[in-house]
């Protein structure tokens, strides 16, 4: 009796903390990191790290110092950080336009799968900041202060503790898609009021660092022993077989 109890508690427990691992979100994996499960990203935890680590004073930069930036952090032992993409297409957004012969939504409520910022921001955090399509009656509008810090908070898909992102500011946050029939322009969201849009390259925003897949799941290249440090442990071994021998 005490047995199939037992084993009834576990396969209880084997199967909520699999409910919990299949959920959808953002998932802690220390150091300042969070994974998220659907676009399999890795983000920084601190969105406003170029200003954190002294890169920066405030962390406003133009659109090629942003890119210089993420291309050049090292952070957790991984080197290939980037700026968020932007996926134009999303179905979510308020209205569009039509760029070199493809339909582009753009506005409020960017918040497609393929779109790494809109995702983020309203899907992840479950921020709106704007408008929905009903103009200025619409009772979701607001304006956060300008470069203001915005109160956020998001559950843990595998803990379920509550977490929230450090220094998001009230401002425009670059992304790395280019406007197709303009090179010189680049898409990037406004987070005082979720609003996405381009402009050119020159202007100033924030910098959000985040890299592909789970860091869970990989060995940071910076964390692999060097080949002169391998050789040095290898002949290192080879003297303690000989004495033991």
């Amino acid at each position: 009796m005490f047995i199939k109890n037992g084993i009834r508690a576990s396969l209880l427990a084997l199967g909520w903390f699999a409910s919990m691992s299949a959920q959808a979100g953002l998932i802690d994996r220390g150091n300042g990191m969070l994974y998220d499960d659907v676009l399999d990203v890795t983000w920084l935890q601190d969105a406003n790290y170029a200003k954190t680590s002294g890169y920066s004073d405030n962390g406003r930069m133009n659109w090629y110092q942003a890119t210089e930036w993420a291309d050049q952090l090292v952070y957790g032992g991984f080197d290939d950080w980037r700026l968020a993409t932007m996926d134009t297409s999303d179905e979510g957004c308020s209205y569009s336009l039509v760029d070199n012969g493809q339909t582009l939504k753009h506005g409020y409520g960017c918040s497609g799968s393929n779109n790494e910022l809109g995702y983020m921001f309203y899907e992840n955090l479950g921020l709106h900041g704007g408008l929905t399509g009903q103009g200025l009656n619409d009772p979701l509008w607001h304006r956060t202060p300008w470069q203001s810090v915005i109160n956020n908070t998001f559950v843990d898909a595998l803990t379920g503790g509550t977490l929230s992102i450090s220094n998001l500011f009230s401002m425009v946050y670059w992304s790395s898609t280019e406007f197709a029939s303009n090179p010189g322009s680049v898409w990037w969201l406004d987070t005082s009021v979720g609003r996405q849009y381009f402009s050119g390259k020159s202007g100033t925003g924030y910098a959000w660092a985040v890299r592909d897949g789970d860091v869970a799941n990989v060995t940071p290249p910076n964390d692999i022993p060097e080949p002169a440090s391998l050789a040095l442990l290898g002949l290192g071994m080879l003297g303690w077989l000989r004495r033991k021998s």
